[in-house]
């Protein structure tokens, strides 16, 4: 996910559990887990309608 000037950084506390799961999830998909954390709430956020599709297919995902 490249960064742009408007790109802001949050902290999210993530148990133990979440933490090995996203990791886990990060290597399959070959990502390094920041990456990985921002995809799953990218995907939610257009899921939700919050975000364009386009805005979210243009990031090279594949929507279904």
């Amino acid at each position: 996910m490249p960064m742009t000037d408007d790109a802001r950084r949050i902290t999210i506390t993530l148990t133990p559990d979440e933490r090995d799961a996203l990791a886990c999830l990060a290597m399959r998909e070959r990502r390094n887990t920041r990456q990985q954390a921002a995809m799953l709430i990218r995907k939610e956020l257009v899921r939700h309608g919050l975000l364009p599709v386009a805005e979210f297919a243009q990031a090279g995902e594949v929507t279904e």
